[in-house]
């Protein structure tokens, strides 16, 4: 045992006596020295191993203990308090420094380098009522509790494009709309695709009253409520089956109507149709804030077709930073999304992937037939349809973790982007 002692005329006596008994004596290094000069001391003791130091607190100057803390943060350090009582200010000091045993009774100096103390033992020294046996009873002084609230999100308007028939984009709008929804979002779903009401088709409207040309005519926000549809949760605006021969959407009539729901839903979801000129999908891809550009990773065309309405968009100065990449119908021997991704950089095309949903035609067939899209069904952590929606949102997805109830103790740590509430104790 390599031991070092800076000590007073008050503890030399006492000090060499437990060492005398230890067989400490011979080997060990002993100063006794003024108040003056202990730090002195105590600097040439920092450059020298030594497994402990016993230290007289009238000597223990706070500067030069952090440094020998600094230079030798092995040793463990005693600090000869007598007659010291819990609250003394150079006492707290050396605890703060991380100097946690602390004799305050010589005659119990063996006990106290039998039994190493830890920050529980020496928190009495910094305020005196955490002393295991100081008087009256204890309070609590702060309660943290931890509640389950919705994230604030970000209201977002989302295209939903793909510049090749058969890639699913009706797909992956649908279930991003019921996805978000179920993480209690207000979704808006327009289907821009004049021809057909496939979007109204696969939530199990009846389709009989689109309302997409009667909120076009009035872009309020009562107007679009009263227009819409509501289907599992989410507000939808299509071509209704009997509007007859539907005209070709004004570009700028469009524009006004995304503009107005932008500021009355969460999420405003735009399925476009495949033509990239189509008065519709230019409309939604100036006024989205996110754009989905879905393609088939097993179909090569899908994949160059979706590059080239990349390129066109970054000539016409469109944000690509905006652009999110969903590899649908993603077959075992595909394309993997990393090397379309790897593709698209090649073209500098800042295109980052957004989801991978595998390929399932009968599921998502039967799913159609029903009504009731896929992602009602799929509540897994892990569900696509939900990593999905949460980047459509903006949202970070560990902050849609659940949340636990419960008291922590005053010394706990909190996060503060943990949703956490601080309320006074009653």
């Amino acid at each position: 045992m390599i031991v070092q002692a800076i000590l007073t005329q008050d503890t030399a006596a006492a000090v060499g006596s437990v060492l005398e008994a230890r067989g400490w004596a011979e080997a060990a290094s002993v100063s006794v020295v003024t108040p003056a000069g202990g730090p002195a001391v105590l600097e040439g003791a920092a450059r020298v191993p030594a497994e402990l130091l016993l230290l007289d607190v009238a000597v223990a100057e706070p500067r030069g203990l952090l440094r020998y803390r600094l230079a030798r943060p092995g040793t463990r350090i005693v600090l000869l308090a007598p007659g010291r009582r819990p609250g003394d200010r150079a006492v707290a000091a050396t605890v703060q420094s991380q100097v946690y045993d602390v004799a305050d009774d010589l005659d119990r100096l063996a006990h106290v380098l039998d039994h190493p103390a830890d920050f529980a033992a020496a928190a009495r020294w910094l305020d005196p009522s955490l002393a295991p046996d100081a008087p009256g009873e204890h309070r609590v002084l702060e309660r943290t509790v931890i509640e389950s609230r919705p994230v604030p999100v970000s209201r977002r308007t989302c295209a939903v494009v793909g510049p090749k028939g058969g890639v699913g984009r009706t797909t992956v709008a649908v279930n991003l709309a019921v996805a978000a929804v179920a993480l209690g979002r207000s979704v808006l779903l327009v289907d821009l695709h004049a021809g057909v009401w496939s979007a109204a088709r696969h939530l199990g409207c009846a389709g009989s009253r689109g309302g997409l040309l009667a909120a076009l005519a009035d872009p309020s926000a009562e107007g679009i409520r009263a227009a819409a549809e509501r289907r599992h949760g989410v507000l939808v605006l299509s071509r209704g089956r009997d509007d007859g021969l539907f005209p070709a959407l004004d570009r700028e009539a469009v524009a006004a109507l995304c503009r107005i729901a932008a500021q009355a839903y969460d999420l405003v979801v735009l399925d476009t149709a495949p033509a990239p000129d189509d008065p519709g999908t230019y409309a939604a891809l100036g006024a989205a804030d996110q754009v989905l550009l879905t393609c088939d990773p097993g179909d090569p065309v899908s994949v160059e077709s979706a590059a080239a309405l990349a390129l066109l968009a970054r000539d016409l100065g469109r944000n690509l930073g905006a652009w999110r990449l969903v590899c649908n119908r993603l077959r075992p021997g595909a394309e993997e999304p990393r090397t379309i991704t790897g593709y698209f950089r090649d073209l500098r095309l800042p295109i980052t992937l957004a989801a991978m949903v595998p390929d399932e035609p009968e599921r998502h067939f039967a799913a159609l037939r029903a009504g009731r899209p896929v992602a009602l069904d799929d509540t897994r952590a892990t569900s696509p349809w939900r990593s999905l929606a949460m980047a459509a949102l903006g949202a970070d997805p560990e902050l849609w973790a659940p949340r636990r109830r419960g008291l922590l103790s005053r010394f706990t740590n909190l996060r503060g982007d943990r949703l956490g509430a601080r309320q006074p104790a009653r």
